[in-house]
């Protein structure tokens, strides 16, 4: 059973359990789960919650220069993260670029990279050119 027909199955459940009384219920969820660094369906279960009238409550503490997000798309009712995703994003091209040259330099090869525009096509992983002959 996938993850969001799980998420559904319960969140029914909770409802028909809630049936009887006055209360407002949330769903509070990881975009990313840290251990062990899953990418949740966080997209689908807010459709869910929203289908269901449940409040979603996304902690995206970890998506941040993780994934694509838009959230004018998505409209989570309550976005919970850190800001200053282009800082992020900048700090990881730029730790990609340096870690990239590091381990080149370690095992006596170079970055696949544009010599005319270094860094240019890079995003947050760099390639190798390594001999397997």
């Amino acid at each position: 059973m996938s993850i969001l027909s799980q998420f559904s199955r319960h969140i029914r459940a909770v409802k028909g359990k809630a049936a009887s009384k006055t209360i407002r219920i949330a769903a509070l969820f990881d975009s990313i789960v840290s251990t062990p660094g899953v990418t949740m369906p966080w997209k689908g279960m807010v459709e869910i919650c929203h289908a269901e009238g449940i409040t979603s409550i996304v902690d995206a503490a970890h998506s941040l220069g993780q994934e694509p997000i838009n959230l004018s798309e998505t409209q989570p009712d309550f976005w919970i993260g850190i800001g200053g995703e282009k800082r992020i994003i900048d700090y990881c091209h730029t730790l990609a670029i340096e870690g990239g040259k590091c381990v080149a330099e370690i095992l006596g090869t170079e970055v696949m990279d544009m010599p005319e525009a270094p860094g240019e096509l890079v995003g947050t992983m760099v390639y190798l050119i390594v001999d397997l002959m």
